[in-house]
């Protein structure tokens, strides 16, 4: 049985791209659910967020009103960068009206790099001997240069608006 199970592991190879695309779209939408039931229900969060969290709730509520035009770039950034860890992201969102559809696609955008950092650094965990390959300077780069992608857009938007006045 050993031996079967050993054959299995060896002959499976990285998660395809289909299958990485699946975990990332079960997750928004898992998120997506508890979003809606935080919506319906904010006695659950809220005790919580303003018992605990209250300061840096009130923080980001102020960010999210000054990039309120650009708040699906905003999340998209945060949820790739760890500047804000995502449990905090996803309880807070309902409660400080971050609309659905724009937590969702920033959740499924920002997520979803990550994720596939993720995947492929325990695929390769799983083939090596040593950790230290594990993470490669390539990933960490791809990290980065989808954080900076995300924002530009909002970069962008000021300098015209800058140019318009």
């Amino acid at each position: 049985m050993a031996k079967k199970r050993k054959e299995k592991r060896e002959n499976d190879g990285p998660p395809s791209a289909p299958e990485e695309l699946k975990a990332a779209t079960s997750d928004s939408q898992a998120l997506k659910v508890m979003y809606v039931v935080y919506r319906n229900f904010p006695e659950l969060p809220e005790p919580i967020i303003y018992k605990y969290l209250s300061e840096r709730a009130r923080k980001w509520s102020q960010q999210v009103e000054k990039h309120r035009d650009h708040l699906i770039n905003y999340i998209i950034f945060l949820r790739i960068t760890p500047f804000l860890p995502n449990w905090f992201i996803n309880i807070t969102s309902p409660v400080i009206n971050v609309p659905l559809r724009v937590f969702f696609i920033g959740t499924f955008l920002g997520v979803a790099p990550p994720s596939f950092v993720a995947i492929n650094a325990g695929t390769t965990l799983y083939k090596l001997t040593t950790a230290g390959e594990a993470v490669s300077w390539n990933s960490l780069a791809v990290l980065g240069v989808l954080a900076v992608l995300s924002i530009l857009p909002v970069c962008f938007q000021k300098k015209l608006q800058k140019k318009l006045e």
